[in-house]
């Protein structure tokens, strides 16, 4: 603990040296590290509960006692289910960039987040999946559109047929958009999910640290932002970058945050709308948010927005412009006061500093453009390091550990992670796994710290050269992790694996809706009270209410034994071989099943742009989702009872659902409960024996004596 200990002195001591010094460095003899102007902890509007400056500690995944650690790595498909269900069930959330970056095939919508650190290592990286081509860009531009207005409002009706009302350049790059998409799937539709994160009003305290957010490239479609506040409160956003988003790169609808050293630039996949930073749209100005914005660069292609705000309360400080040619920089407008201090627009930066309304308090000092205030009573109510000079911004922000996904391990658990010797170690001492699983070992309180695993028995557990812990054989193996850091010291922590075989399953039921006996058609056909055709496809005239599909009296034989809850008219049986519900909320109930059950779902969305799937119920898999590919999803039955999936997203398609149970199954168990039962039956369906020899035997599942 003593090394800890002696590594947070020595950097306390530089913070300490740095504010003294800052008015007085040389520009010509420095040598920057930009290491010592951030302590690493949150500071400003984020760390304050009202506008008096009350303390609120925003302290992320620290908060918890015993904080849960996870590092995930690129699985090299769609990220975003991972790092949401990680984001549910763990307190620090590591995005490991050592296999790649991290594809997000949809933003992610964040929920009841509260008290959460998610930070990046090792370059991690989340990138949209879609993003603007040369040949889209070229496309766009033969449309003539940036001759047309971003004010004047326009109403028409785009190629899927939807009514829209929007400014007249939007409407028409929607248009161009939809025509570009058509082209490539054959779907008039919109690449408007193309962000990362969205955080809901029910997070708050979360920290976001280290991570490089790629977009899709700017294009004005009423798009989605890369981070998205939505009426979340207390995020401290520090040290990321941020690339072409689509909309807005850093959008906020919520208050008391802090967001610094981060960088925002656009490169050529952008076509037009780099709008970076908006907050405020509040309508009847009766909310405030306050935001901190210190020690951020608007880098090459930042158009407009740098930030833009209205109905707010902003201290912007140490910020560097450097994006020439722009349209306008920082703009404040109704209802906004800021504090606009120590603030570098670089040469051929347009309007660094304007904005227009009613009440407005602006009050600007010692920045490197003349700004005439239209207050002189500023302030903000927090403590903060005394600003840099704006000679020095450029050097500062742009040195080493400067401002973008800049920090290494070294600096990155500083200002929020605390480690002793009773928290150190392993969440559990014993882990029972089955063969051939990759075995995961969160180890509490070592955000970026460096450690070895080493397993005792290699027959049993291996421990590859990358970290990986596999189950590889039957038997107990003990896994040592060793910690040799500088900011950590020396420790030691151990866990014992016991590895068992995997039980063998066998299909209990299956539901194969690839294709329809020619009765099931027949009876569908006559029954025009239930069904109405389109050619060869079936739908529901009348609501299902956790209701069997029924035809002309009888249960329709492929779906016996499920039920179905969906409105009228968005329920479809195709007779080519598969069911649409296309209404989210419908939902598929499977009959009463085991604990540790296995259950089998086949289905991709039915628009190939959208992930759609289901939540579940009383399955270990909360929610499964997949674009136009189709995917086949297996999870456990949590404990004995139905199970249900609930349509999320829109329409579906689903091609089977397929139940498998333990094929030794306790036979002998199975025997004595039915004896007791009725002595002379004994109906064991479901367990099979192969091999024939003397004594009980199964068949056709019934126990026969063979003597």
């Amino acid at each position: 603990m003593n090394s800890l200990m002696n590594v947070l002195c020595r950097h306390g001591k530089a913070m300490v040296c740095a504010v003294v010094l800052f008015g007085s460095v040389s520009v010509a003899n420095a040598a920057y590290d930009a290491k010592d102007y951030f302590s690493g902890s949150p500071w400003g509007w984020g760390v304050c509960s009202d506008e008096s400056g009350t303390a609120y500690v925003l302290d992320g995944g620290m908060r918890a006692a015993q904080p849960k650690t996870i590092v995930l790595t690129s699985n090299g498909g769609d990220n975003a289910s991972d790092i949401k269900t990680a984001i549910a069930q763990y307190d620090i959330i590591v995005l490991d960039g050592s296999a790649g970056e991290f594809t997000i095939y949809s933003q992610m919508v964040i929920a009841n987040a509260k008290n959460k650190t998610i930070v990046g290592r090792n370059g991690a990286t989340l990138a949209t999946s879609f993003f603007l081509t040369a040949d889209d860009i070229a496309y766009l531009k033969s449309q003539g559109l940036e001759g047309l207005s971003s004010t004047d409002q326009y109403t028409g009706t785009l190629p899927d047929g939807t009514n829209v009302t929007c400014d007249k350049r939007a409407f028409f790059t929607k248009k161009a958009m939809m025509e570009l998409q058509y082209k490539k799937t054959g779907v008039y539709s919109l690449p408007n999910k193309a962000g990362i994160f969205q955080f809901d009003p029910t997070c708050e305290n979360v920290i976001v640290r280290n991570l490089t957010l790629q977009g899709p490239g700017a294009v004005d479609i009423d798009g989605v932002d890369l981070i998205y506040d939505a009426y979340a409160t207390h995020l401290w956003i520090d040290h990321c970058t941020f690339i072409d988003s689509q909309d807005g790169a850093l959008d906020t609808r919520g208050g008391w945050n802090t967001y610094t050293w981060n960088h925002f630039y656009y490169t050529s996949r952008s076509y037009s709308h780099a709008y970076t930073c908006g907050l405020g749209w509040v309508s009847n100005h009766s909310d405030v948010l306050h935001v901190t914005w210190g020690y951020n660069i608007w880098g090459a292609g930042c158009n407009r927005r740098l930030p833009q705000a209205d109905d707010a309360w902003l201290h912007l400080v140490n910020n560097y412009h450097n994006c020439p040619g722009n349209s306008v920089g920082m703009t404040l407008n109704s209802y906004t006061k800021a504090l606009v201090e120590g603030n570098y627009a670089a040469s051929g930066v347009n309007s660094p500093l304007t904005g227009s309304g009613e009440q407005r308090y602006i009050y600007a000092r010692n920045n490197s453009f003349s700004y005439a205030s239209t207050s002189t009573t500023v302030s903000v109510p927090y403590e903060y390091a005394t600003p840099i000079s704006y000679v020095l911004v450029p050097q500062v922000l742009t040195a080493v550990h400067g401002a973008g996904a800049t920090i290494d391990d070294l600096f990155m658990p500083l200002g929020y992670n605390t480690l002793a010797d009773e928290t150190f170690g392993f969440y559990e001492s014993e882990y029972s796994v089955l063969k051939g699983n990759t075995v995961f070992l969160p180890i509490k309180n070592l955000i970026g710290a460096k450690y070895t695993l080493e397993s005792d028995n290699e027959e049993v557990v291996s421990v590859s050269a990358s970290g990986e812990v596999k189950a590889v054989g039957a038997g107990t193996a003990q896994v040592v992790a060793r910690v040799d850091d500088e900011l950590y010291g020396q420790y030691t922590a151990s866990a014992t694996i016991r590895v068992t075989q995997p039980s063998t399953f066998e299909t209990l039921c299956k539901w194969d809706f690839t294709s329809w006996s020619s009765t099931t058609l027949a009876n569908i056909a006559a029954d025009a009270s239930l069904w109405t055709s389109d050619g060869g496809n079936y739908t529901n005239t009348k609501a299902l209410s956790s209701a069997p599909l029924m035809a002309n009296g009888s249960a329709i034989a492929e779906a016996e034994g499920l039920t179905f809850t969906s409105p009228a008219e968005k329920f479809v049986i195709y007779g080519g071989g598969r069911i649409r519900l296309n209404k989210e909320g419908s939902i598929i109930g499977l009959p009463a099943l085991k604990k540790d059950d296995k259950v089998r779902m086949t289905w991709k969305s039915a628009n190939s742009s959208y992930q759609r799937g289901f939540t579940t119920q009383n399955l270990s898999v909360g929610s499964m989702m997949t674009d136009g590919t189709q995917l086949t999803r297996e999870a456990s039955v949590v404990a004995d009872g139905p199970v249900a999936y609930t349509v999320s997203g829109g329409g579906i398609y689903v091609t089977s659902i397929e139940v498998l149970r333990q094929s030794s199954a306790n036979a002998i168990e199975s025997i004595r409960t039915l004896a007791n039962e009725n002595p002379r039956i004994y109906d064991l369906r479901g367990i099979r024996q192969s091999a024939p020899q003397r004594g009980l035997q199964i068949r056709d599942g019934k126990v026969v004596l063979i003597r």
